[in-house]
């Protein structure tokens, strides 16, 4: 009798296990192949430093189009420049990039902010888009931007943001707690 209910549990262990190779041998169609260069998709944790960063990018984005030049200036140095790769290769100043009103990136999502901190100086890195404007039929166009943020009495301001137009990139589903 012992070695039977034995048996039976390697013959039902044995199924068991054979079924869950068997499933997991068949490819799925829906999961995408990741990027050599890019490495395998994972969810990953925002730092302190992120999220700090992330609520003044976006708060900056949403004064920026609101037009409200008092929160902007909160946010951004007398000095502060935007490098860009254009003709002339030379910044646009403060003043320029507040009057043209367009070109300032939001960030697309949280995996794709990286912070580092050098004592007084945040290095902050995104993928950002630009919004397009109603009715226009353009697709909205991504940027890799890094800014500069430098800390004073007041807080983070901003002192120079480099930022270049790259093609659209596919951003991975957002995670939805069921994987």
């Amino acid at each position: 009798m012992k070695h039977g209910c034995i048996f039976c549990l390697i013959l039902v262990t044995s199924c068991m296990l054979f079924a869950q190779s068997d499933s997991s041998a068949k490819p799925t169609e829906s999961a995408p192949k990741p990027d050599a260069l890019q490495g395998s998709p994972k969810i990953t944790t925002a730092t302190r430093g992120v999220q700090q960063f992330w609520e003044l990018e976006r708060n900056l984005a949403e004064a920026f189009e609101k037009k409200d030049k008092n929160a902007m200036g909160k946010f951004l140095n007398d000095d502060f420049k935007v490098w860009m790769p254009n003709q002339t290769g030379s910044a646009v100043g403060r003043e320029d990039w507040l009057a043209s009103g367009h070109e300032n990136p939001t960030p697309l999502r949280m995996v794709q902010m990286a912070v580092q901190f050098y004592q007084d100086v945040a290095v902050v890195k995104f993928v950002g888009q630009v919004k397009v404007e109603a009715g226009s039929k353009g697709s909205p166009q991504q940027y890799f931007v890094v800014d500069l943020w430098e800390k004073n009495d007041q807080g983070w301001e901003l002192t120079n943001r480099y930022m270049a137009a790259i093609n659209p990139i596919q951003l991975p589903a957002k995670p939805n707690g069921k994987q």
